[in-house]
């Protein structure tokens, strides 16, 4: 288990890697990031069942990785982690 090693308004390190630490939550992400997405786009390209992409999608949302504007999906500010991440 990993520790929170720094709390940055409620949210740690720790629970931004928990809820982008399976492979369909990080392919839900890394799609996000690539740009807006409509919500049922996500589900259909993604292979998700309902339950699986809303559960995801609200961990997304509330660690702060995303942001929901009516029924498409984009990145918040810490979209740099997946910047981090792809280079």
């Amino acid at each position: 288990m990993i520790k929170r090693m720094s709390n940055i308004e409620g949210i740690s390190v720790g629970d931004i890697i928990q809820s982008i630490s399976d492979s369909k939550s990080l392919n839900l992400f890394c799609s996000i990031a690539k740009g807006n997405m409509e919500s049922e786009e996500l589900k259909e390209t993604k292979g998700l069942s309902r339950k699986q992409f809303y559960t995801r999608t609200s961990q997304l949302l509330k660690q702060g990785l995303i942001q929901r504007n009516k029924g498409s999906f984009s990145l918040t500010s810490l979209e740099l982690l997946y910047i981090m991440h792809s280079s």
